[in-house]
């Protein structure tokens, strides 16, 4: 990674990825080339938890990102009942954060111009999700905990500033509000931020699709790793 690219600086201080409502605490996403190569992949060996023998890791994945929208969608919901002034997934300019690129998006915004935020915070589960691993040829992923507003990925490959910015300008909402382009079924499909050294990177991958996971294994695998682990960066009781 080249240390004078404006946003990957050579050390960010580790600190919890994720903005509670109101508040500064930051969020994180791959290349496409190998994205359906990955996302495609059966996993061989499950660690404990029958409810994913019978899937692949996609639909392991894809099971935590639609209750995480199902919950997205009942908090909007909520909000529009109460107030009039309701806007979703609005980019905004962080000029103080350590976000890639200092740009965040909240989940729900208020006022024209915005004037307050809020972020859903997920509801606990009744326990830990069983790890998993995708094993493909050239990258072992272990997903130790998933949740979609919180990734973080450490690996042992190096990102690069330019593989890092492709995949954020694919998956970042556009700095012009007008022409949105959703990705999702009844979401714009957007990451919301991020936070990235050479070793791990930090997501908040808001409503994207799984696709958006996927392409950042995919970077991480051309920027040289070999194997990775997929955590939560904030600790739970």
């Amino acid at each position: 990674m080249s240390a004078s690219h404006p946003n990957l600086p050579r050390r960010l201080s580790t600190q919890i990825c994720h903005w509670w409502s109101g508040s500064i605490l930051p969020k994180l996403p791959l290349a496409r080339a190998h994205s359906q190569a990955i996302g495609n992949v059966s996993t061989p060996a499950i660690a404990s938890g029958c409810w994913l023998h019978a899937m692949n890791v996609r639909e392991a994945i894809k099971s935590v990102r639609d209750d995480y929208a199902e919950q997205f969608d009942a908090m909007v919901a909520h909000q529009r009942a109460k107030r009039s002034d309701v806007h979703l997934e609005r980019r905004m300019q962080r000029p103080e954060s350590n976000l890639f690129g200092k740009i965040y998006v909240p989940d729900i915004s208020f006022g024209d111009p915005m004037t307050e935020w809020l972020d859903l915070v997920p509801r606990e589960r009744a326990g830990a999700l069983p790890s998993f691993f995708l094993n493909t040829p050239n990258l072992v992923v272990e997903f130790e905990d998933l949740w979609w507003d919180d990734v973080r990925l450490d690996h042992d490959g190096e990102f690069t500033g330019q593989l890092v910015s492709w995949w954020f300008n694919r998956w970042m909402s556009p700095a012009d509000p007008s022409t949105p382009t959703p990705r999702a079924e009844g979401l714009s499909g957007f990451i919301h931020s991020v936070t990235v050294d050479e070793k791990w990177i930090c997501i908040d991958l808001g409503t994207a699709t799984v696709d958006a996971l996927f392409n950042i294994l995919s970077v991480a695998q051309n920027c040289g790793a070999k194997t990775g682990r997929v955590t939560s960066s904030r600790s739970r009781a």
